[in-house]
């Protein structure tokens, strides 16, 4: 169902906490109080060892998700996807794609966006309400990250969120590379940085510690 101009939209809700309504592929630079975790990339190679490429990276996002999102009462997803002016078959293969994965939930609502330099091109964003940690974000994951890798089956060209409105954070796995967790505060991500330190990337290392390494969570 697409959403019409002015009704209600649960992301409004996104923009109320967030500021955004539409959410950057890279938030990690785009957002105050981020943190970004190599996934897959620093231990193997994507051609010569891919499966274990692919299996270290799960572990960690679902590690993380877990962390984050097992005391949640509410969690839910933005499915984000190209596609032209109309809702066709090729705007509807990424639907088709989660349900081969598993995720059988309703993408829910939408709206579309208008690219600024092509205006046949469009992006549109689905509001899926009430997902479970396990099974449905975990399908989510392994989605996001077989994206770029000899891993079947798989969603090519879905990029896909996993937030709590509540909590004010947002997870997003950008590929099989690494993945950015956003907060409105940055007491919401301190026990992160602090519990998986070590997975944090080290390209980005002096940017999180500037904003959380001075924070504590107490005795």
């Amino acid at each position: 169902m697409q959403l019409s101009a002015g009704s209600a939209s649960p992301f409004d809700n996104l923009a109320a906490v967030f500021g955004v309504r539409e959410l950057p592929h890279a938030m990690f630079y785009e957002f105050e109080y981020a943190l970004r975790f190599e996934l897959g990339g620093e231990i193997y190679d994507s051609r010569t060892s891919p499966i274990p490429r692919f299996l270290q990276a799960l572990d960690r996002a679902r590690s993380v998700a877990h962390f984050l999102f097992d005391t949640s009462d509410h969690v839910s997803a933005i499915v984000s996807y190209s596609g032209g002016k109309y809702r066709g078959r090729r705007e509807r293969r990424p639907s088709q794609d989660l349900l081969d994965l598993g995720f059988e939930n309703p993408l829910g609502p939408y709206y579309k966006v208008a690219a600024e330099d092509d205006d046949e091109l469009y992006r549109y964003w689905h509001w899926v309400d009430r997902v479970a940690l396990s099974p449905d974000i975990d399908t989510l994951l392994w989605a996001s990250i077989s994206a770029e890798q000899a891993v079947t089956p798989k969603s090519r060209w879905t990029k896909i969120y996993v937030v709590d409105l509540t909590k004010g954070i947002i997870l997003h796995v950008y590929d099989d590379r690494g993945m950015d967790v956003v907060a409105k505060r940055p007491e919401a991500l301190l026990a992160l940085y602090e519990q998986f330190n070590g997975w944090l990337l080290e390209w980005d290392r002096s940017k999180m510690e500037n904003t959380f390494g001075h924070l504590s969570l107490g005795p």
